[in-house]
């Protein structure tokens, strides 16, 4: 690296630590600026335990830091990013594979029953996301309501013991899916839950919003500056089955415009993401 340190201009750590720690080191190796992309459980988790330091020193040393949401910026100032130098930069979607598709022609496209209501899960799962809770919600909504449906995408440690809860309920596990396949389940749904117990700004979430489905998730991270508007969805609190219950019911009660929530969401694109990190990026050499 030092032998090409006439074509670096500036360097990048796309996570505080190890990436971003270490890209401060050869910034100053270097003799260039250096920015530090934030993005959730680097400095959620992270600094509770040995690391805390090496990622104050981290953002403390950057010449620019960015994340995708409001929080997460709040948070990396109080762990040393320098409040002039630290911008929120949201992160974007892809609208050739999220926009507001025929609910019936998704599910007819994926076999899926062409009545109903059905709720969409997409992440791993874990106890972290709350995918447990939200098996709870489902089952007492169930009572009130036996044509809602509930598709859970993605695998992780806690499914063989989901499906064992799950095994009398009209509960679909379909396993990871590719990203651009997701678009067309969220178009076959209603709503989106995430009732995660800590987040950054999910892109599925976006990516819902953008494909015209209200969201019921918790109120951690970045998730309400994005969930601002009733018409969107609702936030709960972590870990309650209740709040949870009540929240989908209500959304499901409701009658949703797509291309509405797809405006009034008003999300940015990857380009243009990408063009205000760029900018942070030219701007850091001068």
């Amino acid at each position: 690296m030092l032998r090409r340190r006439r074509w670096i201009d500036v360097v990048l750590g796309a996570f505080a630590y190890p990436d971003g720690w270490a890209a401060v080191a050869l910034s100053r190796l270097l003799g260039v600026p250096c920015v530090v992309k934030v993005h959730g459980t680097d400095i959620h988790t992270l600094t509770h335990g040995p690391l805390e330091e090496k990622i104050r020193w981290a953002l403390g040393g950057a010449g620019a830091v960015v994340g995708p949401s409001r929080p997460l910026i709040e948070r990396a100032i109080e762990l040393g990013a320098d409040p002039q130098r630290a911008r929120v930069i949201p992160n974007g979607i892809d609208r050739h594979l999220f926009s507001p598709g025929d609910r019936l022609d998704a599910r007819r496209a994926l076999g899926l029953p062409e009545t109903g209501r059905q709720i969409l899960f997409v992440g791993r799962l874990e106890p972290q996301k709350g995918t447990g809770e939200l098996l709870g919600a489902f089952e007492r909504l169930q009572a009130s309501r036996p044509d809602v449906r509930l598709v859970m995408i993605g695998d992780g440690p806690s499914r063989a013991a989901h499906e064992r809860v799950a095994r009398d309920l009209p509960v679909s596990f379909v396993g990871w899916q590719p990203h651009d396949s997701i678009g067309r389940w969220l178009a076959a749904s209603d709503v989106l839950a995430l009732p995660s117990w800590a987040e950054g700004t999910p892109n599925v979430v976006l990516e819902a919003l953008a494909s015209g489905r209200p969201v019921v998730a918790t109120r951690v991270g970045g998730i309400p500056d994005v969930i601002c508007d009733k018409r969107l969805g609702e936030l709960v609190a972590p870990h309650s089955v209740d709040a949870l219950c009540d929240a989908l019911d209500r959304v499901l009660s409701r009658a949703h415009d797509a291309q509405a929530i797809a405006r009034i969401a008003a999300l940015r694109d990857w380009n243009e993401s990408a063009r205000a990190l760029f900018d942070v990026l030219c701007a850091a050499r001068r």
